[in-house]
Formats: C-alpha cells, sequence, structure tokens
C-alpha cells in the first residue's frame, strides 16, 4: 500500500499477465485490499490462490506471535533502543512499527544466514514463497 494501490498492481498484472502473489496484514485495513481486489472481477477462488493475511493481524504482531521476540528485542538493542530487552510483546510490536525499515533489514539479515529462523517466519510469507515456483 506505500508504495501504490494493490488492487490496481493485481488488476495490471492481470493484463500484463504477470503472475502476482500479496501477503496483506490481516487487519481490516489487509482485508480491505482482498476485498478491493475482488472489486476488480477477482473470484474467490483467485483470491484465495493469490492473497494471503498474517493470522495475528499486523506484520509486527504476526512476527511476535510466531516467537521472534527475543531475536527482534536484539535487533532493537543492536540499533541502540532503549530497554529493548525488557519490551512486553504489545510494546514490541508498537516499536516495531515505528521502525519497520530499521528492524526489516536486519531482520532479513538474520533471515539468510540461518536457516532456523527462516522456519519460524510469518506463515503467510512461507505459504507465498513455497507457491511461487509454480505460480502462473
Amino acid at each position: 500500500q506505500n508504495n501504490g494501490n494493490p488492487a490496481t498492481f493485481a488488476a495490471l498484472a492481470r493484463a500484463l499477465d504477470v503472475p502476482w502473489l500479496a501477503v496483506f496484514d490481516g487487519d481490516d485495513a489487509g482485508k480491505g485490499y482482498v476485498e478491493a481486489i475482488a472489486k476488480r472481477g477477482f473470484g474467490d477462488a483467485e483470491r484465495a490462490e493469490r492473497c494471503r493475511t498474517h493470522r495475528a493481524g499486523d506484520l509486527e504482531t504476526q512476527l511476535v506471535a510466531d516467537g521472534l521476540g527475543p531475536e527482534l528485542r536484539e535487533i532493537l538493542a543492536g540499533l541502540h533502543f532503549r530497554d529493548a530487552l525488557d519490551l512486553e510483546d504489545e510494546a514490541l510490536a508498537k516499536t516495531l512499527r515505528d521502525r519497520k525499515t530499521a528492524y526489516a533489514a536486519a531482520l532479513s539479515t538474520r533471515f539468510r544466514t540461518d536457516a532456523n529462523l527462516v522456519n519460524r517466519a510469518p506463515p503467510a510469507f512461507r505459504e507465498a514463497i513455497e507457491q511461487l515456483p509454480g505460480l502462473t
């Protein structure tokens, strides 16, 4: 959403015959994006195949729910966020929301270097990545 309109991207991909997938927050906004895609003529089956939402809500809440809190606290501490190691889960998710770019870059580096951590990535991301090779 920050880089455009998901429904427009989906319609453009369809018009250009470009395979696509989308992963949205599981909050009202994310559900609204899926509905906007439906209004562009994408049926239930196609939306189910191409659209994923995080089950726990937004990405940060999902990351914490997936047990990545310790790593995320370490990342924030490495970014010089005061008291990062003592944050409760809800405060951790809020702090992450305010620092998306910084934590995402550090977390992606950890994902690249730690296969065990990848297994704890949000299910919507893992499912989308597994689907990519057969996407048409």
